[in-house]
């Protein structure tokens, strides 16, 4: 019996850390693709906003094309939050699970946090997309008007 018991405690550490390992990088997942959106948005704003500036040079189809493409990146975008989301909070509830088997007398190790403040950062971020759905549209606004 304490050579299933070792066995299981074994299994529960090894799954506590695989699942704290696949947390990890769920998170750096959802914080990389961030950078990532944000800095392709601002760069479609700032050459869409440059192109407008130089409207006799830019053809305003290419424009038009331009900022049809950031609004569909700002779409891309908030999928990417709501997956991510939902991949960190399976996790954090596995590690929640797991922790009590791998370390049955110790303390709790694992964040706690409550869904609210999970997703708070999802409703920050739709909030920054919402931003910048509104620059694209009084960019287009404004592209539709040359």
């Amino acid at each position: 019996k304490e050579q299933t018991s070792y066995e299981e405690l074994t299994r529960a550490v090894n799954a506590y850390r695989a699942d704290i390992e696949l947390r990890r990088l769920g998170s750096d997942q959802v914080h990389s693709r961030l950078t990532a959106m944000l800095t392709g948005n601002t760069i479609i704003i700032a050459v869409s906003g440059l192109a407008i500036s130089n409207q006799t040079k830019i053809p305003p189809s290419l424009i038009i094309a331009l900022i049809i493409g950031g609004l569909t990146l700002c779409l891309v975008w908030g999928f990417f939050v709501f997956t991510g989301l939902q991949v960190e909070d399976h996790y954090r509830k596995k590690t929640e699970e797991f922790e009590p088997m791998a370390i049955p007398h110790g303390r709790e190790l694992a964040i706690r946090i409550s869904r609210w403040k999970t997703w708070g950062y999802g409703i920050a971020t739709y909030f920054t997309i919402a931003v910048f759905v509104a620059i694209y549209a009084t960019l287009l606004l404004m592209a539709t008007r040359l």
